[in-house]
């Protein structure tokens, strides 16, 4: 049995997001996360627990230093006040020197500027 289930959107051929099984292990959130950005498909994350998801987002971003953007004011604080590193920004602080971020699921990837690839998107609901 796969660790995760593969959500479709239009495209056959090419997954849409990532379903990983419930867990409260962050090493294995990490994997997850690491897994979906090798495969370049978002991360769906209504089966996982967001505290959990917070810190193996920040534990991918001491690792490997992909900024993380959300939407609202009030996530970056929360998420910054959890970590050393405050490579965290909301769409309007983006540096201009960042080339590659993490999308946290409030936000929507379009809502990215076009110069900046979007590394992993984490979705809330895909059935949505």
């Amino acid at each position: 049995m796969s660790r995760f289930d593969i959500i479709v959107d239009r495209h056959p051929d090419k997954p849409m997001a990532y379903r990983f099984k419930k867990t409260n292990r962050v090493g294995l959130v990490y994997e997850y996360i690491k897994k979906c950005i090798e495969d370049d498909v978002a991360l769906e994350a209504s089966n996982l627990y967001p505290s959990v998801l917070d810190q193996a987002l920040l534990k991918h971003q001491e690792n490997y230093r992909i900024p993380i953007i959300t939407k609202s004011e009030k996530t970056l604080r929360v998420l910054s006040m959890s970590s050393q590193i405050k490579r965290i920004y909301t769409v309007d602080s983006i540096p201009k020197d960042v080339i590659r971020v993490i999308c946290y699921w409030d936000l929507n990837p379009k809502e990215i500027p076009v110069q900046i690839e979007v590394a992993l998107a984490i979705i809330r609901n895909a059935d949505d």
